[in-house]
């Protein structure tokens, strides 16, 4: 129906939608006879030769991992980050002292995941043709059951508490205070009249304000004619030489 909107319109929950198709494939549609009543499809099934195999031990473990999801990552002296966690083993310590760094002083290795799973990686050694089972480093035992769609999920509200609890009012300050500071300084450098600017920090200060060949020609801000009366008042904070501190800040 074109009409139809499923996020208005549906009464029954996905979860128990699936549920609710489970048990109608299993206990009633495979326990019916069929429409010429010649079978029951699982009799059928129980009565077919190409029944599939049941995968058990070592082959159950390999199909995990032909049907994991994989990533390529790098083999650091801690382990294999992924998903926000490290995964670790002696075996795979070893692997990486024997085998050579590329030009980038990195070593890559393929991984695959048990999504229902995440205590474990497998990690493939390309020079040994084989996989390794490493273990994550989880000293909480976050990750005993734990699934890859958890984890998102989990992640998912760590990062929304995390932006709830910053102070916003107090990082607006900040930033203001920033802003203040750069343009008095950017002012006390246009008004210094000496020979040997730098002209590196004027740049940097520059590139601060996104002033360049696209934008505004001056970072000097408009001033009238009169100069106002400098103050005898001792500033708050004391005074930096940014020609020297200026030196370090590069512009994003």
């Amino acid at each position: 129906m074109k009409d139809y909107n499923p996020k208005r319109d549906a009464v029954v929950r996905v979860s128990e939608f699936l549920e609710l198709l489970h048990k109608w494939i299993i206990d009633l549609y495979h326990q019916s006879p069929d429409a010429r009543e010649t079978g029951i499809p699982v009799q059928r099934w129980y009565e077919s030769k190409f029944r599939p195999s049941e995968y058990k031990s070592s082959e159950k473990e390999q199909l995990k991992i032909e049907l994991g999801p994989v990533h390529h990552r790098t083999i650091g002296l801690g382990g294999i980050r992924l998903y926000n966690m490290r995964y670790e083993s002696k075996e795979l310590i070893e692997y990486r002292k024997q085998n050579s760094l590329d030009n980038s002083g990195k070593l890559y290795v393929k991984t695959k995941t048990d999504p229902m799973d995440l205590s474990y990686i497998y990690v493939y050694l390309e020079n040994e043709f084989r996989y390794i089972k490493v273990p994550v480093v989880d000293n909480t035992n976050y990750t005993r059951g734990l699934t890859l769609f958890q984890h998102k999920i989990v992640e998912k509200v760590r990062r929304l508490n995390t932006r709830f609890s910053a102070d916003e009012l107090s990082l607006a300050e900040s930033r203001l205070y920033i802003e203040e500071r750069i343009q008095t300084e950017t002012n006390r450098s246009s008004n210094k009249k000496r020979p040997n600017v730098k002209v590196g920090s004027t740049s940097k200060l520059a590139k601060y304000h996104e002033v360049g060949s696209d934008g505004p020609t001056t970072i000097i801000a408009s001033q009238s004619n009169s100069q106002p009366p400098k103050s005898t008042e001792q500033p708050l904070i004391e005074e930096v030489d940014w020609d020297d501190e200026s030196e370090d800040i590069e512009g994003y």
